[in-house]
Formats: structure tokens, sequence, C-alpha cells
């Protein structure tokens, strides 16, 4: 009886540990499952045995793609190739010129109404009688409405020549002061000035005499040149002194004679002289 009683206890151990192994088998197969699943998702997208697991879609998506185009732009340009960053500024006229002290800031100088010039700094001057508007500019030279320009002196000499092709096929009318004889402009422009917010190879202010930038008159203000982040007009630069820019200037000379301006001949002087 006793030995009856022990192979009944034996048999229900052995019972318990196969039910016990079975449930446990039975938990472990969805962890399974889960990690091939995780290894599947880590493997998307990569290359296996010289074929790609991506979808068709997936692949279509990626190789229409477009390519990253790098610029084509280098130090000191602020415009592609030979485009050009423009604007304009102009001399304010006390009494015709809203907020003309503020104005005289932004631009650099004004006209009072005695006809005197005063800079942003306050100092007053009177203007020679050969300047058809003002000497107030970096080199010290007559400012030729339409035609002077300020530059970037880290990149350009005061006269040099910047010659703008879009000016010169447009064949732009403008009235040059202070006859206000009509005349084509020619699309060349003398350095003559610079400015604080005048920073970059490419970066150019052109010189309105006292025409506002956007005076619906202002015959610059047809081909963007108050835009100047534009970049669609283009520029040509004309060393001082070389034989092209000597026939851009006296091209400038003939439609300018009021302004009596030469190149300076000395080649280790950086300013433009007058010639009197």
């Amino acid at each position: 009886m006793r030995v009856i009683v022990r192979l009944f206890v034996i048999m229900s151990l052995v019972i318990s540990v196969d039910a016990q192994a079975a449930r446990t088998s039975q938990k472990r197969k969805p962890t399974a499952q889960k990690s091939s699943k995780s290894k599947a998702k880590k493997n998307k997208g990569f290359r296996v045995a010289g074929k790609s697991n991506l979808s068709r879609s997936s692949r279509k998506t990626t190789s229409n793609r477009k390519p990253v185009q790098k610029s084509t732009k280098v130090a000191g340009e602020i415009c592609p190739g030979s485009a050009m960053s423009n604007s304009m500024y102009y001399l304010p006229k006390e009494g015709e010129t809203r907020n003309f002290k503020a104005e005289v800031k932004m631009q650099g100088s004004g006209i009072l109404k005695n006809g005197d010039i005063i800079d942003y700094r306050g100092r007053v001057s009177r203007t020679p009688g050969d300047c058809p508007t003002t000497v107030n500019s970096a080199s010290g030279e007559c400012l030729l409405p339409y035609f002077s320009i300020a530059a970037d002196l880290r990149y350009h000499r005061a006269g040099d020549i910047i010659y703008v092709p879009e000016v010169a096929e447009m064949k732009l009318k403008v009235k040059l002061p202070p006859s206000n004889v009509e005349i084509i402009h020619p699309g060349y422009f003398v350095v003559h000035d610079t400015g604080g917010a005048i920073k970059g190879s490419d970066r150019f202010d052109f010189f309105t005499g006292t025409d506002k930038p956007l005076d619906k008159d202002n015959p610059f203000l047809n081909i963007g040149m108050a835009d100047r982040k534009s970049c669609k007009n283009h520029f040509v630069k004309l060393e001082r002194n070389s034989d092209k820019a000597q026939q851009a200037m006296a091209q400038i000379e003939r439609l300018t004679p009021s302004a009596h301006i030469r190149l300076a001949s000395d080649q280790s002087n950086d300013v433009v002289t007058v010639a009197q």
C-alpha cells in the first residue's frame, strides 16, 4: 500500500513539472516573435546579399530626391557670379523732405535751405562752384548724380569704373542737374564713395542727386536698382587708369562737363583728383 502511494505522489510531481514547463514555453513565444520583428525593423532599408528590402514606393521616393546644390558664391560676395546687390541713395533737401534730419543721418548728407551741405554728424560745408551737388564723399570728390557710386573700399579703389550692362542695354534717359540736360546713360559708373552698410565685393550704392530712390521719375527704379536683394543686375569692373577705364571716364566727362573731373595718373594715389 505504501508503495502505491509513493508512486502516485511521484507521478503527480512529474505531471506538475511538465505543465509548468509548457506554460513557460508558451509565454516565451511572443517575446521571440517581438524580437524578430524588432530586428526586421532595424534592418529595413539596408541591402542584404545585393538586394534592398525597401518597398517600391520607398525606393521611388528616395530616387526622386533632388541633390543639394552648393552655393556658387565666394568670400566677399552677396550675389552669385557677376550679379550685384544694388541700392540707391540721394541728397535730401531741407524744406522739401519729410523728416529731414532723419534722412540726412540715413543718406549721409543733405542740402540746407541756404544751399550749404550738412552731413550726418551735423557739420556744415559749402558746395564748390564746380560741383553740381556736393563734395561730401569718402574720396573728397564731387558726387555726380547717376554716375557716382559707393562701394566697399576693401575690394575697390576710388576711381575704379563699374560697368552695368543692363543700364547700357536699356538706353536709359537721365536728366542731370543742375541744367536737367537729358542724356542716354552709357552704363559706366565711378567709385567715389563708401558707407557703413556697403559690405561686399558686389555691393554698390548708386547716387541719384536730389532724386529720391522711390520717385516714379527715377529712371533707375525701373530696372530694380532700389532692390538690393534681387541680384538681377550685373557688373564688370574696370581697374582705374587702365585703357578701358580711361575711355569710360572720357565718356562720363563729356556727359557731365560741369564736374570737371579726371582719373588720377598717380598709381599710388587712392583718390580721384579734380582737374583745375
